[in-house]
């Protein structure tokens, strides 16, 4: 929500003037601008182990997601198991259930 605040450069309605000031002291640092910097960089990688594949979904329903499909309860240490590339689903999904 701040990011299209922070995009249309106009302070909306809702938010007092003082808040809209001190988030465009906030915007105009330069701590975050270089966070701005590297999180985009990071989104934007396709390199390392930790590419996220499930987007913006919580851990908490990708771990429901599998209980469905496994037909278990799936505890948080086993939520590595998500698959980099969708198309790697079905594979990892018979994995799993021979291991069971």
């Amino acid at each position: 929500m701040l990011t299209k605040v922070r995009d249309k450069e106009e302070r909306p309605r809702w938010m007092g003037e003082d808040a809209y000031k001190g988030l465009l002291k906030h915007w105009e640092s330069d701590g975050f601008k270089k966070m701005y910097s590297q999180n985009k960089n990071n989104r934007s990688s396709s390199k390392g182990g930790a590419v996220h594949s499930t987007g913006r979904k919580a851990h908490h329903d990708i771990a429901l997601d599998m209980r469905k499909i496994l037909g278990q309860v799936v505890y948080p240490d086993e939520l590595f198991w998500l698959p980099i590339r969708r198309s790697q689903a079905i594979g990892l999904i018979v994995v799993l259930k021979k291991l069971m």
